[in-house]
């Protein structure tokens, strides 16, 4: 599934720059993919099942559909980043760390995500309120992140 809407993105992507697809078009795209990819997660991390593997394909898919700003709007910036702090907290401990190269991908959704915010026009309390997330999902990214850096040690909440 995440491959499969990875390439998606990437066509979507294409046709913007090829000019088939205007950045609106292209941002509901892209908004889409994020509603059906946040509900599966939800479904696999309230089902206790969440993989290293799941969770690397699936952070490898946001930074794919996060890489440009211009499709990116307030909320659709705040949805992904909802969908980020699943994958990364991994509430039911199902997988035992985050692997640094799946962090990657996190860090880079996040670093696209701020950039994002001169192309959203945000007041103070919506850009405030993104800072936070992005925290909160940074110190979950690192928690995680973490706990396969040593063996025999698991992540803290």
């Amino acid at each position: 599934l995440n491959n499969l809407a990875s390439a998606l993105v990437l066509e979507a992507d294409s046709q913007y720059t090829g000019m088939n697809l205007t950045a609106a078009e292209a941002l509901a795209l892209k908004d889409v993919f994020f509603t059906k990819l946040t509900s599966a997660a939800v479904a696999v991390n309230n089902a206790g099942s969440m993989s290293a593997g799941y969770m690397c394909a699936s952070l490898n898919l946001v930074s794919t559909i996060s890489s440009n700003p211009l499709h990116l709007s307030a909320a659709l910036v705040a949805r992904m980043l909802d969908h980020v702090s699943i994958l990364v907290s991994d509430e039911h401990s199902s997988a035992a760390s985050l692997p640094a190269a799946c962090a990657s991908s996190a860090l880079s959704s996040l670093a696209n995500a701020l950039a994002s915010t001169r192309h959203a026009n945000l007041s103070s309390a919506p850009l405030s309120a993104l800072i936070t997330t992005v925290e909160h999902t940074l110190v979950a990214i690192l928690r995680e992140t973490a706990a396969g850096l040593i063996e025999g040690t698991v992540a803290i909440a």
